[in-house]
């Protein structure tokens, strides 16, 4: 389970002050923090490298070496030169570490690319510890020549580099998806068929429209990501092409942009006006969400999406059924914002502005 940046910030705290009461080690030792670091706490951690305290500075200079926090490097140059000498020697420790990385890494690629024994999951297990951003684009060429367990331990691998290298989080679906073998004419085929989904049908059916349906933006979007995957995993095989190949999937790469932008642009209408008034409301419940920092209220707007299907336009008996589950679904929403209520008394005391937006959103669903 993922670790908030408050638990993670709240344990080192908790080994800082362990620290400074002159336990040594109590940071940079300390396996909770090393197995559950995030690039996304940083900003968190990167303060304390340059505090006056040099044994504070000195624990989190070893403990970011431990998770292989490599982004830091430029500071870490930086106070090996000035810091103080306690400060120096964590400094020479991480470079070293680095260092020793470099030199270990195209062992570990030449264990998973021509092992397929203990020796390759050995060496996948110590690369997921290890490996730079630099490094994604030959883990997922093994990533995608090998399957069943070994393409579990090159996911890790994918995965733990994600985890180091936060800027990579927006594209994790696409380093995740599967390489496609060398096949030309199958190629031929998908730049074909996708070069004329948005080229023909997209451009005369989508692009002069504002408003569109959310079924419609839901399947443009599908269609969108499908092309955009199959053009990334299709780039390393584009040397094996005749050259025109290259040429169109340029072409089609500009295209899936200009398409992806436009559909961004429009303004996405629900089918039936029930499922506007949903819409509308989870607008209002999408910014509740991050004042009071649970994920519940977007799990229930997500159940009232399964209530609603039936366009207000059909006859009498569907028009009966849907205002049934109307009702269903809004006692579904007040109900749980009841609970959520009930479940954070102490956080509501202590914050009267959260308390104001959930009793809004208590008093726009129904009873």
């Amino acid at each position: 389970m993922a670790v908030s940046s408050a638990e993670y910030l709240g344990r080192f705290f908790d080994a800082m002050d362990a620290v400074e009461s002159g336990s040594r080690g109590a940071v940079s030792d300390d396996r909770w923090l090393a197995e559950n670091y995030s690039g996304e706490f940083l900003p968190l951690l990167e303060p304390y490298i340059r505090v006056s305290d040099e044994a504070i500075a000195y624990e989190t200079i070893l403990l970011l070496a431990n998770v292989r926090e490599r982004s830091i490097s430029p500071e870490i140059d930086d106070l090996f030169k000035r810091g103080k000498d306690s400060v120096r020697m964590a400094c020479a420790a991480y470079i070293k570490t680095m260092d020793d990385d470099d030199e270990l890494i195209p062992k570990l690629f030449d264990g998973i690319e021509h092992n397929d024994d203990y020796v390759f999951f050995n060496s996948a297990s110590k690369l997921a510890k290890i490996a730079r951003a630099e490094d994604m684009p030959r883990v997922r060429r093994t990533y995608g020549h090998v399957q069943g367990k070994m393409r579990l331990a090159m996911r890790e691998v994918i995965k733990a580099i994600i985890r180091r290298n936060p800027s990579m989080e927006g594209e994790k679906w696409l380093y995740l998806s599967v390489p496609v073998a060398p096949d030309e004419n199958s190629f031929d085929r998908f730049l074909a068929k996708s070069k004329e989904y948005i080229d023909v049908r997209y451009r005369s059916s989508v692009f002069p429209r504002k408003n569109i349906r959310v079924s419609t933006y839901n399947n443009v979007r599908d269609a969108l990501m499908t092309i955009r995957k199959r053009l990334y995993n299709e780039e390393e095989n584009l040397r094996y092409y005749d050259i025109d190949k290259s040429d169109r999937f340029e072409e089609l790469s500009e295209l899936a942009e200009w398409a992806s932008i436009d559909l961004l642009g429009k303004t996405v209408l629900k089918d039936d006006r029930v499922g506007w008034m949903r819409l509308k409301f989870n607008s209002y419940t999408s910014k509740a969400i991050l004042g009071l920092g649970v994920p519940v209220l977007f799990r229930l707007s997500l159940r009232v999406k399964e209530f609603i299907r039936i366009p207000r336009n059909e006859k009498n008996g569907l028009r009966r059924i849907q205002r049934q589950r109307q009702g269903q679904a809004q006692r579904v929403l007040r109900c749980g914002l009841l609970r959520l209520r009930e479940g954070m008394q102490s956080s509501l005391q202590a914050h009267p502005g959260k308390a104001r937006v959930l009793q809004g959103l208590l008093q726009k669903a129904p009873a």
